[in-house]
């Protein structure tokens, strides 16, 4: 018990600058996902944590998902709805297979204009004196 919670101690001091870096860089990122909503938007969005390790124990924004949970009810729906977030990954596929389609047209012009060329300079060769 008590050696087992001494360590857990020294863990915890061992590992506080660690723990404190990414407190920081946490709560700069809710700074900055908070900057970037567009306004009259209304969305859940996570809340900063406490610096003090002792309060992070009885903080309940730690625990907290909150993109599942208190999701308002005029919330874009790929936020709320998976099957939204399906077909947008979905549209994004079919778009990239058309940039490939194009890309390959070019590629196939290229080819063609390149064997004309090469079948010019065979012909010439051939009927050269």
């Amino acid at each position: 018990g008590t050696k087992q919670h001494q360590r857990v101690l020294q863990s915890i001091q061992r590992r506080t600058p660690a723990i404190h870096n990414a407190i920081a860089r946490y709560n700069t990122c809710c700074a900055r996902v908070r900057e970037l909503v567009p306004a009259g938007r209304s969305f859940p969005l996570p809340q900063p944590l406490p610096t003090e390790i002792s309060k992070l124990r009885n903080d309940p924004a730690l625990l907290e998902d909150v993109w599942v949970s208190n999701i308002p009810a005029g919330c874009a729906r790929w936020l709320t709805d998976s099957t939204v977030r399906v077909a947008i990954r979905a549209q994004l596929s079919l778009d990239r297979c058309a940039e490939e389609r194009k890309r390959l047209s070019r590629e196939e012009a290229q080819l063609l204009e390149w064997l004309k060329l090469e079948a010019k300079a065979v012909t010439v060769a051939l009927y050269a004196p």
